[in-house]
């Protein structure tokens, strides 16, 4: 972020730092994707088979 706001304003380059960002958000977007598809594997829950009856 620091490298984006320095092409921001300190380099005037405007589109480059924009690109940056986009693929900032693409990245972010694939990894939390990921983490949501996987949760689901993370979390083990234990159902007492006595509670059921």
């Amino acid at each position: 972020m620091v490298q984006v706001y320095e092409e921001f304003f300190a380099n005037n380059r405007y589109g480059y730092g924009s690109a940056m960002l986009w693929v900032f958000f693409l990245v972010i977007l694939v990894v939390t994707l990921i983490v949501l598809r996987t949760s689901r594997l993370w979390v083990h829950y234990e159902v007492d088979s006595e509670a059921e009856r």
